[in-house]
């Protein structure tokens, strides 16, 4: 139901904002597609589509850690890329130093 052909993970405003997808649009869709959600299910899609929007938000902050690694920090990438930017960084300053 998430697919981007069905319902999707979240709505987008004309700015590129997202948003949850609406409840209304969750009841429109299941709907159409002849489903019948039970509550929890209504629930869970909303609840997954939140969340989902809250990741994008975190994801965008350079200085956190991105979602899709919260319990594994030190295999993101972008963690990598600062540590191996700081200890070049340091090196070169160190060299310098010496030099």
């Amino acid at each position: 139901m998430m697919m981007p052909e069905a319902l999707g993970w979240c709505s987008f405003d004309q700015m590129g904002g997202a948003a949850p997808i609406a409840w209304t649009e969750i009841n429109a869709f299941s709907l159409a597609a002849g489903l019948d959600l039970e509550p929890w299910e209504v629930k869970q899609l909303r609840a997954m589509s939140a969340a989902y929007v809250q990741g994008l938000a975190r994801g965008r902050e350079p200085m956190k850690v991105s979602p899709a690694f919260d319990d594994r920090p030190d295999e993101d990438p972008g963690v990598k890329m600062e540590r191996q930017r700081l200890s070049d960084n340091l090196n070169a300053s160190l060299s310098a130093l010496a030099g």
